[in-house]
């Protein structure tokens, strides 16, 4: 499958309303997720996502293949684990020699709009941002997607994050909020201990 995705900045003031937008759908959720970011390449460099993530109550591993660059087109594999299974699934990572990855935890509201996924995103610290994607098949289809978004976001007023602007917001996220788990020195139960999972 391939995930075809835009993303951007949006104020404090216009997040409360898209907020309220969304909240008014019959299918909007809100979810609290942490992930570990086992990536070992630079932003820059990157053509393999390694994470875990607990999306609600419900852990998943997820890898995604193909270039940072453009945040627009990747493929993506994700399989979800038993409730409960995060702690063993770290200490699974650290097996395989995943010991440290960079955590981010996120408060965010999905909502089915404007024929896309789209995803209101909280880290904290007054940061917020928008994801909005479409899933397909096919390289046609991803074209398609790609104009569905950019036209969803035209008519939201909203910008879109070029390859450098993202890349620098995500560097802001690590100076600001997101921080380092290193197995050997947190142990396999830190996540237990400090949400619950």
């Amino acid at each position: 499958m391939i995930e075809v995705e835009i993303r951007g900045p949006i104020a404090k003031k216009e997040y409360e309303k898209i907020k309220a937008l969304l909240l008014g759908i019959g299918d909007a959720r809100a979810e609290k997720r942490i992930l570990i970011d086992y990536s070992a390449e630079s932003i820059e460099r990157r053509t393999l996502d390694v994470r875990l993530k607990q999306k609600g109550d419900v852990p998943e591993i997820s890898i995604k293949r193909g270039p940072a660059g453009d945040w627009t087109e990747r493929e993506e594999i994700e399989t979800k684990l038993a409730p409960g299974e995060f702690s063993n699934a770290v200490r699974m990572f650290a097996a395989l020699g995943f010991v440290r990855g960079t955590v981010c935890v996120r408060d965010m509201l999905h909502a089915s709009y404007g024929g896309a996924n789209f995803t209101l995103v909280d880290p904290g610290d007054d940061l917020f941002y928008y994801e909005a994607d479409i899933v397909v098949k096919d390289p046609d289809a991803a074209r398609e997607a790609k104009k569905t978004l950019e036209t969803l976001a035209k008519k939201m007023k909203l910008p879109i994050w070029g390859q450098n602007e993202m890349f620098a917001f995500i560097r802001e996220l690590d100076r600001r909020v997101n921080y380092v788990y290193d197995y050997g020195v947190q142990g396999p139960e830190h996540f237990k201990e400090k949400f619950g999972i």
